[in-house]
This record gives structure tokens, C-alpha cells and sequence, in this order.
């Protein structure tokens, strides 16, 4: 009985020991793969291979300075933060930043996502920006672009947009705006100053305009809520147009398009109206007709009308269509009635 317990505990000894034996190749095996995926993991992160090196850096930017950006392609976002400095990241873009005085340079090479699946080079996803920068709240920016978009928020200072082909997205800006792109929407929400416009195709949408409006479009609708605008001048060729917003004392407005649709929306102030178009139909409901100056029979067809709202102050309002309707209402609620 001794003997054959003697005899097991040996046999079970043998096998233990053969057993490390073997494992301490595959423990080796298991070491140098280890080894071999953090030289690949290092060598990706070289400079022969951009798109594995994240870019996580800040830079001195003064609070009221300006910020001139150059992105070539991609998707570039832009936000306003009570830093002194500027913060950079970025998933995968050479940039360089130069400084001279209170203007500071960034240009933006290659963007592109780490993925290189043909699929993930081609999306759009806006889930997670290509390029993310972080400036002083006060600062001025100038982006130009080939084929970009660009997203700008919280900005007390100027913004500029100059894109051959993109979309543009504007929100919370205290400033002025002036955006301009071939192709490509542009969205602005919760607030601008001044706003300049210029698109040769794509649709404009704004909200809560403090300031001048300025706006040529050759094709794509204009669609602009104004709080209590001064100076408005609207040139389209085709697109519908509509404006919605207070008056101002001594307002000059001033709307022409080709073939397009145009609709106001008056809320508050005083002043008068006049309307033109040759094909198209003009609905003025609630406004007083009055003689136009000038004009033997102003009620001739396609001669122009005119109209007082409020009782007719110093705020003149003109919008001339070739072949689009022309609707007017006394509220800013914006519907039709």
C-alpha cells in the first residue's frame, strides 16, 4: 500500500515537471509576439505614417487676436472657451502653427479618419471631428477651405468662412459673420451679429440676426430670423425667400429675386412697402394700399403697389420678383394664414 502511494506521488512529479518544461517555450513565444506588436504599434507611429499620430498640443493665441486657419479637406470645429490659450487636436493631420504679433497661422494638411478602409475615408460622420480647436472667446477667426466643412460656436469675436465646397455651421456668434462658399449649406442658430453672405449654390438659414443682413445666392433658399434689423439687401436668382423680424426706425430693406418665392413676416415697426413682379402674385393681406408716387395708375398690371404697415413710418421695404409670388404678413410668427 506504501509502495504503490510512492509510486504515484513520483509519477505525478515526472508529469509536473514535463508540463513546465513545456510551457516556458509558449511563455517565450508569448513574450516575443508581445514584443513584435509594440514594435509595429511604434513603427505605425513614425513619421512614414501620419494617420496613426494624434495631435494633442496648446499654443499662445492673444484673448482679442486673430486666427487665420487653412484646411485643404476634412471637417474642422471651431469652439470659443474662457482659456488664455489655444488648444489643438486632431485625429490624424500634419499642422503647423506660426505666430507673428496678434495673428496667429494654422495650416492643416491631410485629414483624414485612422480607419484607411476606402469606407472610412469616404464618411462623413459628424460624431467625432477630424479637427478640434479651442480659442479664447474673443478672438477673430479666418477659416479657408478647399473641400472642408466647418463648425464655429461660442465666438464673441468676427467669424470668416471662405470655402470652395463645404458645409458651414455657425452658433452663438457675438460678432459678424462673413461666409462664403461655392457649393455647401450654411446654418446659423442662437445668435449673430452682421451678416454677409455670399453661395453660389446651397441654402442659408439663420437665427436670431442682431445686425445688418447682406445675402447673394444663385441658387438655394434664404430662410433668416431677424431680431430688429436695419439694413437687409437679399439678391437671389432662384430659391425662395423668407424674412422674419422686427423693423427698425428708419430701416432700409431691400429683396430681389428671379424666380423665386418671397415671403416677409413683419412683427414690430412702422413703415412702408413697396412691391414688384412681372408673372407673379402679390398677397399683402391686412396692409393698407396707398398711390405710388409718380405712377398714373398704380393699379395697372404688374405696375408697383404699395403699402403701409403701422401707419406708415420712415422704414421703406422693398422686394422685386420676375416670376415669384410675393406674400406679406403683419406678424413674425411666420406662417401664412
Amino acid at each position: 500500500m506504501y509502495g504503490f502511494s510512492a509510486r504515484s506521488a513520483a509519477t505525478t512529479a515526472r508529469c509536473l515537471a514535463a508540463a513546465m518544461l513545456m510551457a516556458m517555450p509558449l511563455a517565450a513565444q508569448s513574450s516575443a509576439a508581445s514584443a513584435r506588436a509594440a514594435e509595429r504599434v511604434a513603427a505605425r507611429r513614425s513619421n512614414s505614417d501620419p494617420s496613426a499620430r494624434d495631435v494633442d498640443t496648446t499654443f499662445t493665441v492673444a484673448s482679442t487676436g486673430i486666427v487665420d486657419i487653412t484646411i485643404r479637406r476634412g471637417r474642422l470645429w471651431v469652439r470659443g472657451t474662457n482659456r488664455s490659450d489655444a488648444g489643438l487636436w486632431s485625429n490624424g493631420a500634419r499642422v503647423r502653427v506660426r505666430s507673428a504679433g496678434v495673428t496667429s497661422s494654422l495650416d492643416i494638411g491631410d485629414v483624414f479618419v485612422r480607419d484607411n478602409t476606402a469606407r472610412n475615408r469616404n464618411s462623413k460622420s459628424d460624431d467625432e471631428p477630424q479637427v478640434r480647436l479651442e480659442l479664447p472667446r474673443g478672438a477673430r477667426v479666418v477659416i479657408h477651405g478647399a473641400s472642408a466643412s466647418a463648425k464655429v460656436a461660442d465666438m464673441n469675436g468676427d467669424v470668416e468662412v471662405h470655402l470652395q465646397s463645404g458645409d458651414i455651421e455657425l452658433n452663438k456668434i457675438g460678432g459678424r459673420a462673413i461666409l462664403e462658399t461655392l457649393s455647401g449649406s450654411m446654418l446659423l442658430t442662437d445668435g449673430v451679429g452682421d451678416l454677409h453672405v455670399i453661395t453660389t449654390s446651397g441654402d442659408v438659414t439663420a437665427r436670431g440676426v442682431r445686425g445688418a443682413i447682406d445675402v447673394s445666392s444663385t441658387s438655394g433658399s434664404v430662410d433668416i430670423d431677424a431680431e430688429r434689423a436695419s439694413q437687409v439687401s437679399i439678391d437671389g436668382v432662384s430659391g425662395e425667400v423668407r424674412l422674419a423680424g422686427s423693423v427698425a426706425e428708419n430701416a432700409k430693406w431691400s429683396i430681389t429675386t428671379h424666380s423665386g418665392e418671397v415671403a416677409l413676416f413683419i412683427g414690430d415697426g412702422t413703415g412702408v412697402l413697396d412691391l414688384v413682379t412681372f408673372t407673379g402674385d402679390i398677397d399683402a393681406s391686412g396692409m393698407t394700399r396707398v398711390p405710388v408716387d409718380g405712377i398714373r395708375n398704380s393699379r395697372a398690371p404688374h405696375a408697383p403697389q404699395r403699402f403701409d404697415f403701422g401707419g406708415g413710418g420712415s422704414a421703406r421695404v422693398s422686394v422685386s420678383t420676375f416670376s415669384g409670388d410675393i406674400t406679406i404678413r403683419r406678424s413674425a410668427k411666420r406662417r401664412i394664414e
